[in-house]
């Protein structure tokens, strides 16, 4: 199945019609939960309304963040930071330089909180390959794309999307957290349009449990499936990667005729969309 194909699928242009009018319109959309670290109350009352409650610490060098003039966790000064790796790691690709490529890869999954071992052992590993790697990314990515395709290939887990997100235009990053937002819009969309179960593969988005969190008897809750639709848990390299495509043709499509606020698809559109998803897919335990 290729982008026109999933796009005109009647399931997915129903789907995109009923998140159309979620997207900025007030009490369209309500969430709510506490935040552990820092332990908070957090609510939206639309999927814009959690874009601008967005909150993410930067995690970048301190001479870095002066440099960016970065002062807090809000939207725009991950913005700055994420901005700033993406030129950073596009220049370094056209310069095919894997010493770059592997530096700015490991600020990006260190902005991310996902510089866990076995993602800096396998940049370790491929530090001489990286262009040939990114540039076999680009090509399953990004050209002639069709979800039949062998995927084997390229990397993907919660880091490596994004860094693709960095590199490449049109791609959101696609975590444990994004996609059980989207799991749990399309469930609610079932709901609200009395669609009989299963969850059709177009939309059936996979999500990723949380990092264990030492608060006791206070477990986040990422699995949006509840009353015959079902989500599976997302699985590294090819599923993942499969799921960032599908969501990608999907928020694309949304923001090519619909503005997000005052945001177009020229201006960031996406990326805000996917932090409201992120903030989201926090915690669905109060989801109704």
């Amino acid at each position: 199945m290729n982008e026109q194909e999933y796009i005109n699928s009647p399931i997915v242009k129903e789907f995109i019609k009923w998140l159309g009018r979620k997207l900025t319109i007030p009490n369209s959309f309500c969430h709510s939960y506490t935040m552990l670290k820092p332990k908070q109350e957090w609510s939206c009352n639309s999927i814009y309304d959690a874009y601008l409650k967005y909150r993410w610490p930067v995690n970048i060098d301190e001479e870095l963040k002066r440099e960016l003039n970065i002062q807090d966790n809000s939207y725009d000064s991950n913005a700055k930071a994420l901005n700033y790796y993406s030129r950073s790691i596009r220049q370094a690709f056209i310069s095919e330089d894997n010493v770059s490529l592997n530096h700015i890869s490991r600020q990006i999954l260190k902005w991310g909180g996902v510089d866990d071992k076995h993602n800096l052992g396998h940049l370790e590993n491929r530090k001489e390959y990286l262009y040939q790697d990114y540039l076999e990314a680009k090509r399953l990515l990004t050209f002639s794309v069709d979800l039949s395709n062998n995927f084997s290939s390229i990397k993907m887990n919660s880091g490596f999307t994004k860094i693709y997100a960095m590199l490449f235009d049109d791609f959101i990053i696609y975590d444990g957290r994004v996609g059980a937002a989207l799991g749990y819009l399309v469930r609610l969309f079932f709901e609200e349009y009395n669609l009989d179960p299963p969850v059709s593969d177009e939309l059936a988005f996979m999500w990723g449990a949380a990092q264990p969190v030492k608060v006791p008897n206070i477990p986040h809750l990422r699995n949006p499936s509840k009353n015959g639709c079902r989500f599976k848990i997302l699985v590294k390299n090819t599923p993942h990667t499969i799921c960032n495509i599908k969501a990608n043709w999907l928020v694309k499509t949304i923001f090519q005729s619909s503005k997000f606020g005052e945001l177009s698809i020229k201006t960031g559109a996406m990326r805000a969309f996917e932090s409201a998803l992120f903030m989201i897919g926090y915690d669905l335990k109060g989801a109704k």
